[in-house]
Order: C-alpha cells, then structure tokens, then sequence
C-alpha cells in the first residue's frame, strides 16, 4: 500500500475480502459485508489467436509470476501476483462482466 505513508495518511480499510499485507487495517468486507471488488490484470491476446501461442504465453507468464523477484516487485507496490490458466481468466473476467455489468451501466461509467 504505497499510497499510504506514516503520519500522511491513515487507512481505514483495504480493498477486496483478503487483507493480505497489513493485517492491522482491516479488509473492507470486514465493515461492508459483501464488498468484494479487486482490481486485477491479465495478459490478452488478439482474437483466434493459435493455441500453442497461448500456451506459450500463459507459460512464460507463469514462470515469471512465481518467481521470487517478481513476486517481492508487486508486493512493494502493495500488490499481489498470481498465475492463472487461460480458462480461469477467461472464466473469472465472464463472472466479473456478469455481478458487475449492470452497475456499470446504470452508473453510466466509460472508459475514458
């Protein structure tokens, strides 16, 4: 949580239902039962992309994202990285469209 230096500013709670870095603020969920909204980052390709290619990929990512100096890069930006199979991105980002589509349209928020 770099944003947040001492004696800047205080932090209330933390994103996301797992506080993971600093088991002293609480986790939003913990005060907002049902908050549960992350930020996360995936490695897409164009459309038809060959499967092998995405294997490929998805391997290279893998081995990056489980090594040691990677993981301690995001962990002092306050981040946590983890690899996940092309399937279960491509699961989870359907299951994210689908609990967070409506909202987004409602609020009529756009990326600008």
């Amino acid at each position: 949580m770099t944003a947040t230096r001492p004696g800047d500013t205080v932090a209330r709670g933390e994103k996301g239902g797992l506080n993971f870095l600093y088991a002293e603020i609480p986790s939003l969920a913990e005060f907002l039962p049902g908050f549960d909204v992350n930020s996360w980052t995936a490695l897409v390709g164009p459309a038809r992309l060959p499967a092998a290619a995405v294997e490929r990929m998805s391997m290279f990512s893998r081995q990056a994202l489980e090594g040691a100096d990677l993981k301690q890069k995001f962990l002092d930006r306050g981040a946590n990285a983890w690899w996940s199979s092309p399937a279960e991105v491509t699961a989870y980002r359907a299951s994210e469209e689908k609990r967070l589509g409506d909202i987004i349209r409602k609020a009529k928020i756009t990326l600008d």
